[in-house]
């Protein structure tokens, strides 16, 4: 149990430090755009990809889809009133798997303009919480994930001793 604790404060930390945010430009459906990207390390793209959908139904009631031609996620007309400042915004996000961690890209379409630090200062620092916020709910459920199976190692090795 306390190796579980150390792990969960551990991964916590390790989002904490190498989960900065950083502005950048991707290639996207619409073309190269400016995105929020964050590191995401010790965890694949499919937890991301879940963990995603999740965050944007539970925190934001937008409702994603998935692109499979694009590869990437769309909350169109998502009503984030701290990005949006009272208008609706498309949020596009996609996960891209390198070695043991993932690269997670996510564009704001302000309507005709697309989420950058110059332009839209108060804006871009609503956009790096809602992308903090999802790094911690990435770990949320990557120590969720290590739990079930500890516990079910646990599990396995009461059977031997009995």
């Amino acid at each position: 149990m306390k190796q579980l604790i150390f792990t969960a404060l551990l991964t916590l930390s390790t989002i904490m430090l190498h989960g900065q945010i950083y502005e950048g430009t991707a290639g996207m459906s619409a073309g190269t755009q400016n995105a929020l990207i964050i590191d995401l390390p010790g965890v694949n793209d499919d937890i991301v990809n879940d963990v995603w959908k999740e965050y944007m139904k539970d925190f934001y009631n937008a409702k994603p889809k998935y692109q499979r031609r694009d590869r990437e996620w769309l909350s169109d007309d998502a009503d984030i009133a701290a990005i949006g400042k009272g208008n609706s915004v498309d949020i596009y996000a996609k996960a891209e798997q390198q070695d043991a961690n993932t690269r997670f890209f996510m564009w704001v379409d302000l309507g005709g303009a697309f989420l950058n630090k110059s332009e839209h200062p108060e804006a871009y620092t609503e956009g790096e919480k809602l992308l903090m916020r999802f790094g911690l709910e990435v770990a949320k459920a990557k120590v969720r994930i290590e739990l079930e199976t500890q516990q079910d190692a646990l599990k396995n090795l009461q059977r031997d001793l009995e």
